[in-house]
């Protein structure tokens, strides 16, 4: 099919084009953060809207230049909209697999943004119209129409490759950066061969739509991507996809003709007009940096975590279940709360039996406990006071007793009644098992971390490692006493192995209740409260 040559005098600058790229990542940055902070959804409905549409807008006014024109907003047909949208629906598995493989590469997964994860069902709708709507509408005019249309002026390729990666590195996203790759390059192509915005806009609906369905289907629904059922079905959705969007792209090139641009030259030296995307590269340098730091080494660059008096203001009586990693009970636990003079006292009860269990290549051991453990921590600052723990672990007995004086927390350990190991640690030192209790006294808000102590007691010594504290929510939690909107606290530390995580999830409501506590091995779930 022989190519219409279109040669258009008036383009957007490269100078202008890469300035409108930098201050629009400025904006995300300096007042994005901030509105997606108040409210994730309606935040990124504001940040695309403010920051990266009307920018937009108003440089192609400043250049004096035709929206309809340097924007593609022009109807290409129902044939290459639908082939948008199934090319970006088929690209989407991809973008899955490619992420789970970084997860494994880099070792370490960023958690979502806060409030992108629905507790609700009439949450969903405010997330499509930020993710599926806002989104692909805003980010493909600044790219596909505005800075697209700018470097069209020196070739179509150049246009097509130049967008491909800044739209990548747009969204600051070190790990995430190989999983935006193909979407993106789709949506450069589909600009190019379609001379339209449409087509891509359905295109990166389709993928951001898909994401919101799997988070809600997640959230909501009771989605579990960690089974090994779930990679299956994963490699066949990819098999399916890459089907699909390879039919959408030779079935799009056959009923459309491309523009082949007439280049144009650059008068200018390279770097009076591309020193807005050097400035932009620093940007996405040091996020990175940043984001490597607080997955891989949190607790060197993570404030102390700082604990608050909780609204514990009667006795609480708590009665859990405990399950194995295949939903199967094995135990139960009952611990109270209770407000003391100037203190809180926790004590507990637990017992379980003991299972040997294999989940693909996994294997999950525990032997038969019988526990009881007490804390007494200050009201004020939630520092240790006094504990002891004493665990029956088949016919081996654990004795770990605790004490606070002048300024220090003394841990001694008796294994089968004899003196183990004593330790001097500081009071604000969080002790297994007891530490889930204690951080209902956490700030309960998104994004909060903190780096903390956590002793580990066992057999041999008494471990003390270092270890962040993570918060996020709302999310929401299935027990049996009911369903709850929760907080969800993650406790990692490193280990030779990998990170190692123990979550613990709280009512929103006070007195933030521990509702669930997955210890990697054990599963508590609240069954009953008084």
């Amino acid at each position: 099919m022989k190519e219409a040559i279109i040669e258009r005098e008036r383009k957007p600058s490269l100078l202008r084009a890469n300035l409108l790229y930098l201050i629009s990542m400025l904006l995300i940055v300096g007042i994005g953060s901030r509105l997606q902070s108040i409210h994730a959804a309606w935040g990124v409905v504001a940040t695309e809207v403010l920051l990266i549409l009307i920018p937009t807008l108003l440089f192609t006014r400043w250049e004096d230049l035709s929206w309809r024109e340097t924007l593609r907003l022009r109807w290409p047909g129902w044939t290459p909209a639908l082939l948008g949208l199934l090319i970006g629906a088929g690209l989407w598995p991809l973008s899955l697999v490619i992420e789970s493989v970084t997860n494994l590469m880099f070792g370490y997964q960023t958690p979502p943004l806060p409030g992108l994860s629905p507790v609700t069902w009439w949450q969903v709708p405010a997330l499509v119209l930020a993710l599926a709507v806002a989104a692909p509408l805003c980010e493909e005019a600044m790219f596909r129409g505005y800075i697209q249309r700018a470097y069209e002026g020196r070739s179509a390729a150049a246009s097509i490759v130049a967008t491909w990666l800044l739209f990548a590195l747009f969204h600051l996203r070190f790990r995430g950066l190989l999983a935006l790759l193909p979407i993106s390059l789709a949506l450069s192509y589909l600009a190019w061969r379609t001379d339209s915005l449409v087509p891509g806009i359905l295109a990166h609906f389709a993928t951001n739509g898909s994401q919101v369905a799997l988070a809600t289907g997640t959230a909501l629904l009771g989605w579990d991507l960690a089974t090994m059922q779930a990679f299956a079905r994963l490699g066949t959705l990819l098999t399916a996809g890459l089907a699909v969007a390879g039919l959408g792209i030779w079935w799009l090139q056959r009923h459309t003709t491309p523009l082949r641009i007439a280049s144009q030259p650059v008068r200018s030296a390279w770097f009076v007009w591309l020193w807005p995307v050097v400035a932009a590269l620093a940007i996405f340098a040091y996020a990175a940096h940043q984001e490597v730091m607080f997955a891989r080494f949190p607790e060197q660059v993570t404030p102390p975590l700082a604990l608050q008096a909780p609204p514990w203001d009667r006795t609480y009586t708590l009665q859990y279940v405990i399950q194995d990693r295949q939903g199967s009970e094995v135990g139960q636990a009952t611990c109270t709360l209770q407000p003391v003079a100037g203190a809180f006292e926790l004590s507990c009860q637990q017992q379980n039996e003991a299972f040997d269990l294999r989940i693909g290549s996994s294997r999950y051991v525990s032997g038969r406990i019988d526990r009881a453990f007490q804390a007494v921590w200050d009201a004020t600052s939630l520092d240790t006071l006094t504990l002891s723990i004493t665990s029956d672990i088949n016919d081996n007995r654990l004795r770990v007793l605790g004490q606070t004086g002048s300024g220090d927390f003394v841990l001694a350990q008796r294994w089968n009644e004899e003196i183990t190991h004593t330790v001097t640690l500081s009071p604000q030192a969080l002790v297994e098992p007891l530490w889930p209790w204690r951080l209902s006294g956490v700030t309960f808000r998104s994004g909060v971390m903190g780096r903390v102590t956590v002793v580990l007691p066992g057999p041999g010594e008494v471990v003390a490692v270092p270890a962040v504290v993570w918060v996020d929510g709302p999310e929401r939690t299935v027990t049996p006493a009911g369903v709850y909107t929760t907080w969800r606290v993650r406790l990692e530390r490193r280990t030779a192995f990998g990170p190692q995580v123990r979550t613990a999830w709280y009512d929103m409501q006070p007195p933030h209740v521990l509702v669930r506590y997955d210890d990697g091995v054990l599963n508590y779930l609240l069954h009953t409260q008084r």
